[in-house]
């Protein structure tokens, strides 16, 4: 798989003029706050044996209030090397060659208090995470190609992200958002981290 086109600043600017919305369900992840449960328009794309993703603020200590909205969604990464990711067909596909600007806003909380899956203790799952944005043919969790991917995020307050994703495999049918571990962490030290991730949207760059 070739590296991804990566294109990830705060506060990066782009001419907004001409671009086409790409609509998404549910972008700003509003559901009823609860634990282990995609917000509604996403489904699970994490591991079987391992809870899924959960709607914010409230859980596990997380206090941030929302960008957007009312709710946002979390992601962790685990210190059994099992991340947490979610996933959606897309109106309209990623269409290959072609340029997208998907924007968002991310923010780490600085408590996540659950339990260790390697240890069985109670743990702090605050170390930072990158969102990683998968495209996919066959299936809603289908991680085809790697699209982008953000940097570490450590900032405990909502920030601006940019990622300019240009397929180059394939058309793309699905969406998926997953939290990954620093890439330059080896699997034997994965650990324990989070991801809050809320006013997603996705727009075609014209040339």
């Amino acid at each position: 798989m070739r590296s991804p086109t990566i294109v990830a600043l705060f506060a990066f600017s782009l001419s907004l003029q001409g671009q086409n919305t790409i609509r998404l369900q549910n972008p700003s992840f509003e559901d009823k706050i609860k634990c282990c449960d995609p917000p509604t328009g996403w489904y699970n794309c994490g591991p079987s044996d391992e809870s899924p993703t959960d709607i914010q603020p409230g859980m596990f200590k997380v206090t941030l209030p929302a960008f957007d909205g009312d709710t946002y969604l979390s992601m962790v990464v685990r210190d059994n090397s099992t991340v947490e990711a979610i996933g959606q067909r897309l109106p309209e596909p990623l269409q290959i060659g072609s340029q997208y600007l998907l924007r968002v806003q991310l923010a780490r909380s600085d408590i996540f208090l659950s339990l260790s899956r390697t240890s069985g203790d109670e743990a702090n799952y605050s170390t930072p995470v990158m969102l990683r944005v998968w495209g996919g043919s066959h299936s809603v969790c289908d991680k085809k190609e790697l699209l982008g991917q953000t940097p570490l995020i450590t900032a405990t307050r909502w920030l601006d992200y940019e990622l300019v994703l240009e397929p180059q495999e394939a058309d793309y049918t699905y969406l998926i958002l997953e939290a990954y571990y620093s890439t330059k962490t080896p699997k034997e030290l994965h650990y324990n981290g989070n991801l809050l991730v809320d006013n997603l949207s996705l727009q075609l760059l014209e040339n």
